[in-house]
C-alpha cells in the first residue's frame, strides 16, 4: 500500500470519478489528432496530467470523459492516466480543469558495470577526499542521502540479500515505487552500488570505502530490474524524500526529454532545503535540450548538474556538456588504462557480481558514467551537512562549485562547468577540524590535559565535548589565539573522578594532543602523551598487551555518534597460550566504556586486539607496567590502528 497522504488522494479521486458518469457528454476528447510530434503511439499512453489549481475533480471528470483509465493519484496533485493511442498533451490540455500534461517518459541509470579483480579507489585521491575525511571524518548518521535509484541491498529478507559492505551503514526506511510497497529491494544492482560510493562501510579492512560513511541512506526504488523506470515513479520517490527527512536527494538517472512533473517535484524538494544532485546524462553531446542536460539535471538553480571526468581529468567521452552544467567529478571510462593496472577505468565499489541478478552474491564492480560521479557530490553535500545542518541548498551549491579545481578554460565552460569537485575544499569553505580520544580520567592519582596548537594567522575558537559513561557529555568552548599553544586541564572541565573521552573540533587547521600524569595505587607513576585519532571507525588493531605480572592493560572504547555502537573485541592469545577470547560490549551514543584486557582473557597471556563496530567509534588503549622487578615501571597509551587514520 502506499503512503497515507497518497490513500487519503486516491479516495478524493475515486469520489470524483463516481461524478464524471453525470457529465461526460460535455468533455469528449476529439476524434482523433492532437499527438505529439515524435512520440510513438505506443510509448505515449501512459500520462501525467497536472489539475489547476482547486479544479482536481474537474480534471479528474474531464479525464474519464474522455475515455482515459485513472491509473492512481501522485504527489504533487498530479495524476497518472492511460489514454487512448493517438492522443497527445495538447489534444489533453484543451479538456477542462487540466493545467498539463505529458507523457509518462522514461528514465534510465547511467552507468555501465564490470568486474575488476581488486579495488583502485582513483576517484578519491582525484576528489581530495583524504584531506575532507580529516575535517569532517565520515559525517553524521543524523544527515539522510535519498537514493533514487533501482532500490538498495539494504537487508536480508526472502531472496534478497545485504551487501557485505553495508555491514555498518545506517539506512533510514524508504519507498518502492515501481512493485508499490515499502521494501525498497534492488534487483539491477546500480541503486547497490551508488549508495556504496556514498555510505558503504569505511575502515573494516573489507571491499571500498564510502566517501561520507556514517551518513544514512534511504532506499527509494523508482527504476525496475531493466535499469528504467517513468517520470511518475521518480517524481513519487522525489515527494516522498523530501516529505520524509531526506537532506540530500541522489538522481543517478536521467531522460533525454524533459519532465514538467520530475521538475516540479524537484522545485518542491528545493524549496524544503533539500539539496539535489542530478546526472547531466551519457549522451556524449549537447543535445539540445535544456543547457544541454538530461533530466532533472535541467533544472537549473533547483539542482546540482554533475558530468563525468576521466582518469586524466578530461570530460568523459559519454558525459554531455552544456549552459546547464554546475561541475564534474570522476565517472569513469571503461574503455581506457590510463593508471596502467590492468583494467578499465572506471568507479569501483560493490555491486552483484553479475548485473541484474541480485542471487549472483557480491563483487567489487567497476561502473562507468554520469551515474558514478552525482553520487560523489551527493556525499560531499551531506559531509558539509554534518558540519552544518542549517545550510541551505543555495549555500552548499555556491561553496561546492565554488571550491572546484578548474579544468579546462579558465573559469566556468560547458565541457567541466566550475570544474572538478574538491570535497576537501568545499569542507573548508565551512573550516572544520576534529580530534578524537577514547582514554582519559580524573580519578585520585590523575591530572589530565589537552594540549591545542594553532599554526594559522586568524585566532580558532576551538569547541570540547566530554564523553563519559551512560551518555553524559559537558562541552566548553576556547579561542585559541593564531600561532599559539593552549592548554586545557580535563580535571577543571568535568571534575573528579569521571573516565572521560573527548572530541576537540574548530573552523581553524588546529592539531591536538592529550598529556596525562599519574600516579596508579601508588604503584606506578609517569606521564604520556598522545596524538588524538582523526576519524572514527569501524576497525582498529593493537598489536602489543600483555597480562604478565606486573602488566594491567585497558581497552577503552569512545562512541561519539548519535546511534549506540556494538563493539566486537577479538583477543588473539601468544602462541600456545590457549583459545582467542572474543568479548562484545554496547557503547551508547556519546559514551565512552572501559574494558579490562586483564579479565577478558586471564593472567599470564600476550594480546593482540581486532577492535570491530557496527558503528564508527575510536579505541584506545592504557597499560601500565611494571617490567623487570621495578626496574622499569611507568604507563603508556595509544589510540589504534586502522585503515583511515593509518595508512595501509
Amino acid at each position: 500500500m502506499g503512503s497515507g497522504k497518497q490513500r487519503v488522494a486516491w479516495r478524493r479521486t475515486l469520489a470524483a470519478m463516481l461524478l464524471a458518469t453525470l457529465f461526460c457528454t460535455a468533455f469528449a476528447l476529439p476524434a482523433s489528432g492532437g499527438e505529439d510530434p515524435g512520440v510513438e503511439a505506443d510509448a505515449a499512453r501512459a500520462f501525467i496530467l497536472k489539475p489547476e489549481r482547486g479544479k482536481a475533480a474537474l480534471a479528474i471528470i474531464s479525464a474519464l470523459c474522455g475515455d482515459m483509465r485513472l491509473e492512481k493519484a501522485l504527489p504533487g496533485g498530479m495524476l497518472l492516466a492511460e489514454v487512448p493511442r493517438g492522443t497527445g498533451a495538447a489534444a489533453i490540455e484543451d479538456l477542462p480543469g487540466i493545467a498539463w500534461a505529458e507523457p509518462d517518459i522514461t528514465f534510465t541509470a547511467t552507468e555501465t558495470p564490470n568486474d575488476p579483480d581488486y579495488p583502485r579507489q582513483w576517484n578519491l585521491d582525484k576528489i581530495n577526499a583524504p584531506a575532507a575525511w580529516d575535517i569532517a571524518a565520515g559525517g553524521r548518521e543524523s544527515v539522510v542521502v535519498a537514493v533514487l535509484d533501482s532500490g538498495v541491498a539494504y537487508r536480508d529478507a526472502g531472496d534478497f540479500t545485504r551487501a557485505p559492505d553495508f555491514a555498518a551503514t545506517s539506512f533510514v526506511p524508504g519507498y518502492d515505487f515501481i512493485a508499490d510497497d515499502d521494501s525498497p529491494d534492488d534487483e539491477y544492482g546500480h541503486g547497490t552500488h551508488v549508495a556504496a560510493i556514498i555510505a558503504s562501510s569505511f575502515g573494516n579492512s573489507f571491499r571500498a570505502a564510502g566517501l561520507a560513511y556514517d551518513c544514512s541512506i534511504m532506499p527509494v526504488r523508482v527504476l525496475g530490474s531493466d535499469g528504467a523506470g517513468t517520470a511518475s515513479a521518480v517524481a513519487s520517490g522525489i515527494y516522498y524524500a523530501a516529505d520524509n527527512g531526506a537532506r540530500v536527494i541522489n538522481l543517478s538517472l536521467s531522460s533525454p526529454r524533459h519532465s514538467t512533473a520530475v521538475g516540479e517535484a524537484v522545485r518542491y524538494a528545493h524549496e524544503r532545503g533539500i539539496i539535489c544532485v542530478a546526472a547531466a546524462g551519457n549522451e556524449g553531446s549537447d543535445p539540445g535540450y535544456p543547457g544541454g542536460m538530461g533530466c532533472p539535471a535541467d533544472e537549473g538553480m533547483y539542482v546540482l548538474a554533475v558530468g563525468a571526468t576521466d582518469y586524466r581529468d578530461v570530460r568523459a567521452h559519454y558525459s554531455n556538456y552544456g549552459t546547464g552544467l554546475d561541475l564534474v567529478a570522476p565517472g569513469g571510462d571503461l574503455t581506457r588504462d590510463d593508471n596502467g593496472d590492468g583494467h578499465g577505468d572506471g568507479i569501483p565499489q560493490e555491486s552483484y557480481r553479475v548485473a541484474g541478478n541480485y542471487q549472483s552474491g557480491y563483487e567489487l564492480v567497476w561502473g562507468e558514467g554520469t551515474s558514478m560521479a552525482v553520487p560523489q557530490v551527493s556525499a560531499a553535500a551531506a559531509l558539509m551537512l554534518s558540519m552544518d545542518p542549517k545550510l541551505t541548498p543555495a549555500d552548499a551549491a555556491d561553496i561546492i562549485t565554488s571550491s572546484c579545481a578548474d579544468l579546462g578554460t579558465a573559469g566556468w565552460d560547458p565541457y567541466y562547468g566550475h570544474g572538478l569537485l574538491d570535497v576537501a575544499g568545499a569542507l573548508s569553505g565551512l573550516k572544520r577540524s576534529n580530534w578524537y580520544f577514547a582514554e582519559g580520567t580524573t580519578r585520585a592519582g590523575f591530572e589530565e590535559w589537552l594540549c591545542v596548537l594553532n599554526p594559522g594567522d586568524v585566532d580558532a575558537l576551538v569547541d570540547f565535548t566530554f564523553l563519559m559513561p551512560g551518555g553524559r557529555t559537558r562541552q566548553a568552548s576556547f579561542t585559541v589565539p593564531a600561532r599559539t599553544r593552549f592548554s586545557l586541564s580535563v580535571n577543571a572541565q568535568v571534575g573528579p573522578e569521571e573516565d572521560v573521552a573527548a572530541t576537540v573540533g574548530s573552523g581553524q587547521r588546529i592539531f591536538v594532543e592529550r598529556a596525562m600524569y599519574f600516579d596508579y595505587h601508588g604503584k606506578w607513576q609517569g606521564g604520556s602523551s598522545t596524538m588524538g585519532a582523526r576519524h572514527p571507525a569501524t576497525s582498529w588493531y593493537f598489536a602489543e598487551g600483555t597480562t604478565r605480572p606486573g602488566f594491567e592493560e585497558w581497552l577503552t572504547l569512545a562512541n561519539p555518534g548519535d546511534s549506540g555502537a556494538l563493539v566486537t573485541v577479538l583477543y588473539m592469545l601468544g602462541e600456545g597460550q590457549g583459545d582467542n577470547v572474543t568479548e562484545v560490549w554496547e557503547v551508547p551514543a556519546h559514551s565512552r566504556v572501559t574494558a579490562s584486557v586483564n579479565q577478558a582473557v586471564g593472567a599470564d597471556k600476550d594480546v593482540s586486539m581486532h577492535v570491530t563496530s557496527d558503528r564508527a567509534i575510536v579505541a584506545e588503549r592504557p597499560m601500565y607496567f611494571d617490567y623487570g622487578g621495578a626496574a622499569w615501571a611507568g604507563g603508556s597509551c595509544e589510540i589504534g590502528y586502522d585503515a583511515i587514520n593509518g595508512v595501509f
